[in-house]
């Protein structure tokens, strides 16, 4: 194959832990979406066909906690939080546009 990578030239630790992230369920769909712009959390809730609200929290959190998703909360009665792709996210969804398109290619 040419153009092709060598597996030696992978770094799997990294893509093992891109994969982990990315497995669950409703996290690329909460980055899709969240690339369109700033949501609220009932926003995005309206927005994600099936998601429940439990789901939409935990998958939120964790890709709080890979860095994928910034999380601002706003001093207000009631609070007021809104989430947004940190650059990371943004970089991350750069990388996944070939596999997107390899994926849609194949079937």
């Amino acid at each position: 194959m040419s153009g092709a990578m060598a597996v030696e030239d992978i770094p799997l630790d990294g893509l093992q832990r891109a994969v982990g992230v990315l497995s669950a369920k409703w996290s690329v769909t909460v980055l899709a979406e969240l690339a369109e712009g700033t949501h609220r959390f009932n926003e995005l809730l309206r927005h994600i066909d099936g998601i429940s609200r439990r789901m939409l929290a935990v998958t939120l959190r964790r890709l709080e906690e890979h860095g994928l998703v910034e999380r601002r909360v706003y001093a207000s009665v009631p609070a007021r939080v809104e989430y947004d792709l940190s650059e990371r996210g943004e970089e991350l969804l750069a990388a996944l546009a070939p596999l997107a398109g390899w994926g849609a290619a194949a079937g």
